[in-house]
């Protein structure tokens, strides 16, 4: 149902369905004016100048303010939308980071329980009953935790080093999934595991900000639906078929009748692949860093 819905929403004109920003009331006196008035007050003819230019200031900013809300209101093509944000390298490679969370999320809630129970020799009620709350309580929590910290320690995804604070989550997370398909204990697995979710629940909300906050008002809704588009078909379609196919392919039996397949490979390549979203998260970073820099 959201696959077609996220095709629509990026295929349809943006100036349909986008809201401009409001501009419309009244500015607030700025604090120069304020002064200059006071000074005219009391000293008429030395501050008449300062006064002007205040004025004359205020009104330069009023004007700009006017115009950015015409900007705004001006609807783009879908195509250069599009155009714009495959040549938004931070954009792309924020989108590319999520997707790589998502494929990994989606693959351990289909395979997890197969795993614990065949491979790991866990008892098939304390799989089923672990895993579930696992996938209940791990990105709810991290979700709330991750709002407070961006909140208090932040302020909101806005700030520059909310993309700093995305890539340590990120190393965190890379370090719970990589031990998982090596550990042999379940107990130590699925702490492992919940680990690695918490941390997406951590991470995925604050990225989404991030992501919308990288392009301008008018792609918004484009680059929202493109980045929903994106994680379904690199992220949430293919991840069973790739662990299905990887654990087809390099097979192992405990049995001559081969009907359970003992094989990790799967889990190697599910958790491992995490360095792929790791990698695109630094190179983002960096030219964030390098765009500051060279701005400053």
């Amino acid at each position: 149902m959201i696959l077609p819905v996220s095709v629509f929403l990026v295929l349809f004109p943006s100036q349909y369905y986008e809201k401009p920003a409001n501009h419309g009331g009244a500015l607030e006196t700025s604090v120069p004016l304020v002064e200059a008035i006071e000074d005219f007050k009391q000293n008429p003819r030395t501050s008449l100048e300062a006064l002007k230019n205040s004025a004359q200031e205020q009104q330069k900013k009023k004007t700009l303010v006017q115009t950015f809300s015409i900007l705004e209101k001006q609807a783009l093509p879908v195509g250069t939308i599009m155009k714009n944000l495959f040549l938004n390298p931070s954009y792309i490679l924020s989108v590319l980071a999520i997707t790589n969370v998502m494929f990994i999320l989606t693959a351990l809630q289909y395979w997890v329980t197969s795993y614990g129970i065949n491979v790991l020799k866990a008892d098939q009620d304390l799989v089923v009953l672990t895993f579930s709350a696992t996938v209940i309580t791990a990105p709810c929590i991290g979700a709330i935790t991750g709002g407070i910290v961006c909140t208090k320690a932040l302020g909101s995804y806005t700030n520059p080093k909310a993309l700093g604070l995305c890539f340590i989550v990120y190393c965190l997370f890379m370090g719970f999934c990589a031990p998982c398909p090596i550990v042999s204990n379940y107990w130590a697995f699925i702490g492992l595991v919940w680990g690695a979710i918490f941390m997406q629940g951590f991470i995925e909300p604050i990225m989404m900000g991030i992501i919308l906050n990288t392009v301008t008002p008018i792609e918004r809704p484009t680059a929202s639906s493109f980045s929903i588009l994106i994680e379904f078909i690199v992220g949430l379609l293919p991840a069973n078929y790739v662990y299905g196919f990887i654990q087809d392919k390099y097979a192992v039996y405990e049995d001559e009748n081969k009907e359970k397949n003992i094989s990790r490979a799967g889990m190697y390549t599910v958790f491992f692949s995490s360095a792929i979203g790791g990698v695109c998260l630094l190179i983002a970073l960096l030219l964030r860093s390098y765009s500051y820099k060279k701005g400053a």
